[in-house]
């Protein structure tokens, strides 16, 4: 059965509603696209595609992993900042040149989060 990416959104949004410290968070790649997982549910899901790909990477980067192969996954503890930048970068138009601006902005800002979070914990 294929993820729902409304119904990922949805969980989300419930999560990002009620911030934390961190979310353990798993990023997982087969041959229909990545999924973003949090406790086995899926949060966002970017499908095998150009655009799709190009924002499952752009994910990665924001997380602070590596990109994982088809058939593997990586997991990482990110902040509540960094996650809410993470599925605004799913769902940019990455096709749009237009959008390349904002991306910047939110790896910059998950960086930071990122950074700011390690700092808090140490």
């Amino acid at each position: 059965m294929g993820v729902s990416r409304k119904k990922a959104l949805e969980y989300a949004d419930r999560l990002m509603a009620r911030p934390r410290s961190a979310l353990e968070l798993e990023l997982r790649r087969n041959r229909t696209g990545v999924t973003l997982l949090h406790e086995g549910r899926a949060v966002t899901h970017c499908y095998n595609t150009r655009v799709g790909l190009a924002q499952a990477q752009e994910m990665a980067v924001a997380l602070g992993v590596p990109f994982p192969e088809i058939g593997a996954s990586v997991k990482a503890t990110v902040p509540n900042g960094t996650f809410f930048r993470v599925i605004a970068i799913s769902a940019l138009p990455l096709d749009i040149p237009e959008a390349r601006t904002l991306l910047e902005r939110y790896q910059e800002e998950a960086a930071m989060a990122r950074s700011m979070g390690e700092a808090i914990e140490i």
